[in-house]
């Protein structure tokens, strides 16, 4: 056998061993990529997209929204006209309606003036005293308080009666407020209030149903307030609020 020969049957083995070579790599890279394949696939099986909310849970993730941002606010101020309904003697309901304006600063100051049908009056909290005046009737009343909204607003319910339909929005955790003992929860649909589109939410507790209109993700403040206490005195309450501002 001459070199050449020689040469070409060397040639003809590094040939060889390249191709087998190459196939490997080939079996290889194409055993990797069914392998990741496989794997991908079994992930997208498995982590398949978060269900629709229910309209509970949205409801109450738009009420959180709105009320995280009422929380946050070291100073509020709103104006509201509400619309109350009275049982009176003689069976028939007879309508009550009244402004207040509200201004806040956590954790222990108020003022408020309501004015309209019914009592008008003035109150008035600076973190040591509570007091309420009535001008027209020449009154004045006034008793010590405790050092915060929080503990002041059950303590002015339980003594006097009052129930402010906007009371719970002037806690330090209005959302926990709001849902305390809820058993019901629901998202009606939008509505436009002032030019403004709106969600329109419905929730129950214990003796109480209420309806509550949010404002959009740019402005979720609450626009218009509406209560039933079912079993007391006063049936029913509604109550706009305009100029919610929060600072």
């Amino acid at each position: 056998m001459n070199s050449n020969q020689q040469v070409s049957k060397r040639q003809k083995r590094r040939t060889n061993k390249t191709i087998k070579s190459v196939r490997r790599q080939h079996i290889i890279a194409a055993a990797l990529i069914g392998a990741l394949a496989f794997t991908t696939a079994a992930c997208a099986q498995t982590a398949a997209p978060p269900p629709d909310p229910t309209p509970a849970e949205y409801a109450l993730g738009l009420l959180k929204r709105s009320t995280d941002r009422l929380s946050a606010a070291k100073s509020l101020t709103f104006k509201t006209t509400s619309s109350v309904e009275v049982p009176s003697p003689v069976g028939q309901t007879i309508n009550y309606f009244s402004t207040a304006e509200v201004a806040v600063q956590r954790p222990d100051k108020l003022a408020a003036k309501k004015t309209g049908d019914g009592a008008s009056f003035d109150l008035y909290y600076d973190g040591k005293t509570f007091g309420a005046v009535d001008a027209q009737l020449k009154l004045y009343a006034r008793m010590a308080a405790p050092s915060t909204l929080d503990a002041l607003i059950p303590l002015v319910e339980e003594r006097t009666g009052i129930q402010f339909p906007y009371a719970d929005m002037l806690y330090s955790d209005v959302y926990a407020a709001v849902t305390k003992d809820l058993t019901h929860a629901y998202w009606v649909g939008k509505t436009t209030i002032d030019g403004m589109v709106c969600d329109h939410l419905a929730f129950a507790g214990p003796g109480l149903e209420w309806q509550i209109w949010l404002g959009p993700e740019k402005y979720p403040l609450p626009r218009r307030l509406a209560v039933t206490y079912i079993g007391a005195p006063n049936t029913a309450c509604a109550t706009r609020l305009t100029k919610p501002s929060p600072m």
